[in-house]
């Protein structure tokens, strides 16, 4: 016997074609929603910007619940109810702030600024506003989630009050959080080259990586560019010194130039540090280090050369009566002539000192013949 292919109903219930047996329910789950609900919907005017920052003081977690329906796919659960939570891996759902704790691989030089009051205050405006973008990344340890990645959305929760926020919990070892945390700090947009350069050294004294391949393929990044980084490393102490108090100060490109001015002037590592003191203290920019670097040497050198050259006494032409009539001077090719007798017009002893030079000019055109 032939299955009849199902036939929609709704339509015609709704239009009172069809009228259902006595006791049975009408569903309205696959109704169309309204037209004029639809308007009403999108007539109604949104909340200002007073009114949304009250909401997320007022109902601290009401961003972070529809943000976290939109984020991952998985159930959402509440940490209140019991879970045996280190089973769990790649789970999104709502946690306790309070139950949350930093990564113990989260150095403090690593974090640096990013925890700073005003920093943390300025991301916690967006939250308010936007809501809970992406959960924090942790893992069940002894009791607690500890961070892998959201240290600063946490605490930008919890100086809103937020109880509750969004996590996605993974089952991982203690190297494997230390990777993650490695990996997610070294793609951070506001991390730079000096600061790669270390996470880059520190992920090889660990043993997560043994050559520049394997930290390219761990970072995915550039080999050329793990290479650049880990140059830095080989920078003087004095530069070192400067770039662990501004790790942002210079990039790879500028000190690529930097160790190619040390090779190409060993003897200037003084001027080189200045020039690097310049960018820190007058805002040069990165790329004067070495047009900056040549004309402190080349200005240098200048000078030298001048303290070497012998001084010359003017000498002094005088008459047969010892009067002084005029007095001449040489430096390099360069002769000076001063007329020092005021009975002589120095113009007349221009003229004749040019007929002199035009007769001498004249005299070796005629002797020594133009080469072919």
């Amino acid at each position: 016997m032939k299955s009849r292919q199902g036939v929609k109903v709704s339509g015609l219930v709704a239009q009172g074609k069809l009228v259902p047996k006595a006791g049975v329910q009408i569903s309205h789950a696959f109704d169309a929603p309204s037209r004029a609900a639809e308007v009403a919907e999108l007539e109604q005017p949104g909340p200002t910007d007073e009114q949304e920052g009250q909401t997320a003081q007022q109902q601290p977690n009401a961003h972070i619940a529809s943000a976290a329906q939109s984020i991952h796919p998985l159930v959402l659960a509440d940490s209140a109810k019991s879970t045996d939570w280190a089973l769990l891996d790649d789970y999104v759902c709502m946690i306790g702030v309070e139950l949350v704790v930093d990564s113990p691989f989260q150095t403090e030089e690593e974090s640096g600024s990013r925890y700073d009051p005003e920093s943390i205050d300025e991301l916690a405006h967006t939250m308010a506003k936007t809501g809970q973008q992406e959960p924090i990344t942790v893992r069940w340890v002894n009791g607690s989630f500890e961070l892998i990645n959201g240290h600063r959305r946490i605490r930008a929760a919890s100086s809103m009050g937020w109880t509750k926020i969004c996590a996605r919990i993974i089952k991982r070892n203690d190297a494997e959080a230390e990777k993650g945390l490695m990996v997610h700090n070294e793609g951070r947009k506001d991390n730079s080259d000096y600061a790669k350069a270390k996470l880059y050294a520190r992920a090889k004294d660990k043993g997560y990586a043994k050559t520049q391949d394997d930290l390219a393929h761990m970072f995915a990044t550039k080999q050329s560019s793990v290479s650049k980084r880990l140059a830095m490393l080989t920078l003087p102490d004095p530069i070192l010194k400067i770039l662990n108090a501004q790790p942002d100060l210079i990039g790879m490109g500028t000190a690529k130039t930097i160790l190619e001015l040390i090779a190409e002037l060993p003897g200037e590592l003084d001027t080189i540090v200045k020039a690097v003191e310049r960018i820190k203290q007058l805002g040069a920019p990165e790329n004067s280090v070495r047009s900056w670097v040549a004309q402190m040497v080349q200005g240098r050198l200048k000078g030298h050369a001048k303290a070497e050259e012998p001084t010359r006494k003017p000498k002094v032409i005088t008459d047969p009566a010892n009067r002084q009539l005029y007095t001449a001077k040489l430096e390099g090719r360069v002769i000076t002539f001063r007329v020092s007798a005021s009975d002589l017009d120095p113009q007349e002893e221009l003229n004749l000192m040019l007929e002199y030079f035009q007769n001498r000019a004249n005299a070796r055109s005629t002797s020594s013949p133009p080469k072919e």
